[in-house]
């Protein structure tokens, strides 16, 4: 999405301010003109954007949707199906190491739900495409590609969710090599 560089600037330094404020406090007691004080902006920019700071936190849900999904591309077509899913869940997981303490914040105000369900939302569509094209080419699914979509949306996401509170007990790379062999053996059977 190309912005005007002076709309991208105001953005960011919302952003930014918005995730050092809610390390200090809760979404609650963050008020539009503390906001605007700690981004360096005058309000009536803000309310040229955003309607108050509720409307504010649904544009910052989509643009960390954005920053998931561009994380890494989306790989192609020819590989494997447990690849596939597993590079899905390392996006997951390289997405939180790169917005690690905002997603804590978030978590401290039991706001990351929102973000993780906006976030599986832009992916649902992504997996069952995906699983439809396997079972179009030869490749027998255990179930039927929408129960498997959502069934990999709940596991990605408890999955995921977990790691970020046990990332001392379990490296990345670990996960990942845990969850590729779990994939394996329960997602589907190669022709």
């Amino acid at each position: 999405m190309n912005r005007d560089l002076r709309v991208q600037k105001t953005y960011d330094a919302l952003i930014s301010a918005f995730e050092s404020l809610l390390l200090e406090k809760p979404f609650e007691e963050i008020t539009v003109k503390e906001l605007c004080e700690k981004a360096r902006i005058r309000p009536a920019t803000f309310y040229t954007h955003f309607r108050d700071k509720y409307d504010f936190f649904a544009f910052l849900v989509k643009e960390l949707r954005e920053r998931y999904l561009n994380v890494s591309p989306t790989q192609n077509d020819t590989e494997l199906s447990v690849d596939y899913f597993v590079h899905l869940i390392g996006r997951g997981l390289n997405f939180i190491e790169t917005n690690e303490l905002f997603l804590k914040a978030l978590d401290s105000n039991s706001m990351l739900t929102v973000i993780l369900q906006s976030v599986t939302e832009g992916v649902n569509k992504e997996i069952q495409k995906r699983l439809e094209h396997d079972q179009k080419h030869g490749v027998i699914l255990l179930a039927e590609p929408e129960l498997l979509t959502q069934l990999f949306i709940g596991s990605m996401t408890q999955c995921t969710r977990w790691w970020f509170t046990h990332r001392d007990q379990i490296s990345k790379e670990e996960m990942l090599l845990k969850l590729s062999d779990i994939i394996k053996k329960c997602v589907c059977i190669s022709p």
